[in-house]
C-alpha cells in the first residue's frame, strides 16, 4: 500500500507515530469524517462496495 501512495518506510513510521502521539486529535477527525460520510449517505451518496455492486 505505501509503494501505491509513493510512500517510504520512514514516511510510514512517522505517521504512524503521529497517530499514537495525538490521541485526542486521530478520534475527532475520525469522528468529523464519520460525520461527513453520514451526511453524504443522507444526501444520496452510494459506498464503493454499492458501486462495485451495480458494475458486477
Amino acid at each position: 500500500m505505501a509503494g501505491q501512495l509513493d510512500l517510504d518506510a520512514a514516511e510510514v513510521y512517522g505517521a504512524l507515530q503521529y497517530y499514537h502521539s495525538h490521541p485526542d486529535e486521530m478520534r475527532e477527525a475520525e469522528r468529523e469524517q464519520a460525520e461527513r460520510e453520514q451526511q453524504a449517505r443522507e444526501d444520496g451518496a452510494k459506498t464503493l462496495a454499492e458501486l462495485k455492486e451495480e458494475r458486477a
